[in-house]
């Protein structure tokens, strides 16, 4: 005699994956779930919100190279320590950073500091788009 499974069918044959969910973010996904004419269940909502997100553009923020950081430091007279401290960053990250070249190597949140550190100064940063990768003062409002 077999004995009998308890609990539910098996409805797929990927394996399971568990995360925890921010009630902000539980909430999102409970709104766009109702929102979809099929009603689908709340791992179904997921899977697709995944697959959407996955297939998208990639629309993040373009990656900025060593060379930007160095001439953007160049237009507004900055040295590095005057940049390690408005990205909130040691001198040392900032030289050992520089010494390379490529793209802005680093932790991601220092990269971004350090963007963010520039173009609160007025700095844009001009993405590779045919006629090569850049930066520039940004034209200051009349007052």
């Amino acid at each position: 005699m077999t004995q009998k499974k308890r609990g539910r069918p098996a409805t797929g044959q990927e394996p399971t994956l568990t995360l925890r969910l921010a009630a902000r973010l539980r909430l999102d996904i409970e709104s766009w779930r109702k929102q979809q004419g099929d009603n689908p269940s709340r791992s179904e909502a997921i899977r697709r919100l995944i697959e959407v997100g996955l297939s998208a553009p990639n629309t993040s923020i373009p990656t900025v190279s060593i060379k930007q950081v160095k001439a953007a430091r160049s237009l507004l007279a900055w040295s590095q320590e005057e940049l390690a401290s408005a990205a909130g960053v040691s001198i040392p990250t900032i030289k050992r950073l520089e010494a390379q070249d490529g793209a802005l190597g680093g932790r991601h949140e220092t990269g971004n500091r350090i963007r963010l550190a520039l173009e609160t100064a007025g700095i844009e940063f001009i993405d590779e788009n045919g006629g090569g990768a850049g930066v520039r003062l940004r034209k200051r409002q009349k007052k």
